[in-house]
Formats: structure tokens, C-alpha cells, sequence
């Protein structure tokens, strides 16, 4: 959802975030944040991984209109 500036920009003005990276600095690791986003896993939790779907399975009203509106939601072959 905005790549990685986005993550550690959200991760400072977020109360919720900003609690958790105060503890622990890898929260704002860019290398850190960068693996679990390649990686697909949680940033609050490593050890949870989310898993791909594919798009044509998801059967919600007005799917195509958000992926043409934010395609950034999407991930693709490669991009992180």
C-alpha cells in the first residue's frame, strides 16, 4: 500500500505502530520491512505469512472498478 516509505511513514504517525516500533526498532528497519514485504508476512509478526489469491476467485460487487481505481492493492509476479 505504498511501498516501503509508505509502511515507515504510516509506521511513525500511527499511535498503534508508533507503541510497537518504540519497543522494538526493527519496526522501522527498512531492511526489515522490505523482507516481510517480499516475503509476504506480517510486519507485527514474521511468523505469519499471508497467502496469494487469485483475483478471478473473489466475487464481490464493483471488484473490477477498485483494482482499476488503486492497482496498487494488487500484487503482481515480482513487485512487492
Amino acid at each position: 500500500m505504498g511501498g516501503i516509505e509508505r509502511v515507515l511513514k504510516k509506521m511513525v504517525s500511527t499511535v498503534e505502530a508508533n507503541e510497537w516500533s518504540v519497543k522494538n526498532e526493527k519496526f522501522l528497519d527498512r531492511n526489515y520491512i522490505e523482507k516481510c514485504l517480499k516475503e509476504r508476512r506480517n510486519i507485527f509478526n514474521s511468523e505469519e505469512q499471508y497467502n496469494l489469491c487469485d483475483i478471478s476467485e473473489i466475487n464481490l460487487p464493483y471488484l473490477a472498478e477498485f483494482v482499476k481505481k488503486y492497482p496498487q492493492f494488487i500484487k503482481t509476479e515480482g513487485s512487492f
